[in-house]
């Protein structure tokens, strides 16, 4: 094995980790913990940004607020329940809005898209035999290969499990498409490599080897090579038949639950979806309500208004 190829294997081992376990930063997405709000609120009182605070009411009991991050100013904060309530009412009447909805879905596609860029170069260790080999080794450098699933095993079926999610995700945010392969299959085959993974995970082969016997042990090994290969050959295609319409972002799992029941779920996609709702627009929150409601939405400055 040359030095080059090996370095090569050394880049696609970690290429592989980090974009694995890597949360993606979405223009959108952003930071913000686990408060939806955090980052995209701001103080109607003297503008500064929202961060999420706690607030004791008893020995083991607190309130989530938001809470003004100047000390200085006078504002209280406000519970998360009821913003986020408020949140959710603004986010599905602006996601309703066609305009809305395209500016949405163009800038999604492009963040798939990019991922999708990102995971091709793997693809090719993946997909070869030998070169599956040799990643697998670098991928096993900490490896305590005591499980019938190695962690080289498991770094390989979690990049697959999850470019083939990022795919499918693609392919129903881009809508009906009849050029290509047809999806089912390759949510097929990932479905089928999930359901051994959840069979064997955490088993040790000793186990295996004692109550099967050591000739089980190498079936399942030649199961899991036949559908990894088989995910492989497929995520290497481009082009996905999808007799389907385009989804729709209130159709996103994030919307699934009411924001005010579940405050901190999937908290991050939700203000994925707000950002993509609020566009230019900032959104203040007071301490009190005017027209019952704690959150106002401020449209930007114009550049005529600035120079006034």
């Amino acid at each position: 094995m040359t030095a080059d190829l090996e370095l090569t294997a050394r880049q696609a081992a970690k290429a592989l980790r980090d974009w694995t376990w890597r949360q993606p930063e979405t223009k959108a997405g952003g930071r913000g913990g686990t408060h939806i709000g955090v980052g995209v609120l701001r103080c109607a009182l003297c503008g500064g940004t929202l961060v999420g605070s706690d607030m004791a009411t008893g020995w083991y009991a607190s309130i989530a607020l938001y809470s003004c991050a100047d000390s200085d100013c006078e504002q209280t904060g406000v519970p998360v329940t009821e913003v986020d309530g408020e949140l959710e009412t603004f986010t599905r009447k602006r996601l309703a809005e066609p305009a809305v909805v395209a500016r949405w879905r163009a800038a999604y596609l492009a963040e798939l898209d990019d991922r999708i860029a990102e995971a091709r170069p793997v693809l090719p260790w993946c997909r070869d035999q030998r070169r599956r080999r040799q990643l697998s080794r670098r991928l096993a450098l900490f490896d305590g290969s005591a499980r019938c699933v190695s962690s080289s095993m498991g770094n390989l079926f979690f990049f697959g499990a999850e470019l083939a999610d990022v795919v499918y995700e693609r392919v129903r945010t881009a809508g009906e498409s009849k050029q290509g392969r047809s999806i089912r299959e390759l949510t097929q085959a990932a479905a089928e490599w999930r359901t051994l993974w959840r069979d064997i995970h955490g088993v040790a082969r000793r186990d295996v080897r004692r109550v099967l016997g050591r000739r089980h042990l190498k079936e399942i090994y030649d199961e899991w090579d036949r559908l990894q290969e088989r995910l492989w050959d497929l995520l290497n295609e481009t082009d996905w038949q999808y007799p389907y319409p385009a989804r729709l972002p209130l159709q996103d799992r994030a919307m699934d639950q009411k924001w005010s029941q579940s405050p901190g779920v999937m908290a991050r996609q939700r203000r994925s979806l707000l950002a993509y709702a609020l566009g230019d627009d900032q959104l203040v929150v007071a301490a009190t309500k005017a027209a019952g409601s704690r959150v106002r939405v401020d449209a930007p400055a114009s550049d005529d208004a600035e120079q006034s």
